[in-house]
């Protein structure tokens, strides 16, 4: 999935006055956390490309792969929406959306990918 579709999606679904910069930022930050946190500690990380100093485009691919990146990411940036809106309950509404859609995708990659090993154990 692209930036572009998933911020195209959003801002049908959600009416909301951010720019596309903003909305950027907001991707590259969540997908700063997928690496760092599910990707970057396992097997096959070198496959993946996430820039450092975050996305600059929004034809580029997100990290999270279909089915899961649709959810995952239109949910990050609802619950990022409401929050900068001050709207609580729709906040914390799209937060439990959004942290099932990450369960499910951690899940997903954990069973998929082993976890790097880093030494060895000598009895």
């Amino acid at each position: 999935m692209t930036i572009q579709e998933i911020l195209a999606q959003v801002d049908e679904l959600t009416p909301n006055t951010y720019s596309a910069q903003r909305k950027l930022q907001w991707l590259s930050d969540l997908d700063g956390r997928l690496y760092r946190e599910l990707i970057q500690p396992r097997a096959g990380a070198e496959r993946f490309y996430w820039p450092e100093e975050g996305y600059d485009s929004d034809e580029q691919e997100l990290l999270a792969p279909p089915p899961y990146g649709a959810d995952l990411y239109l949910r990050y940036l609802q619950a990022r929406i409401a929050a900068e809106n001050g709207e609580i309950h729709r906040y914390a509404q799209y937060s439990a959306l959004f942290n099932q859609a990450y369960a499910e995708f951690a899940a997903w990659y954990a069973r998929d990918h082993m976890p790097l090993q880093r030494g060895r154990w000598r009895l």
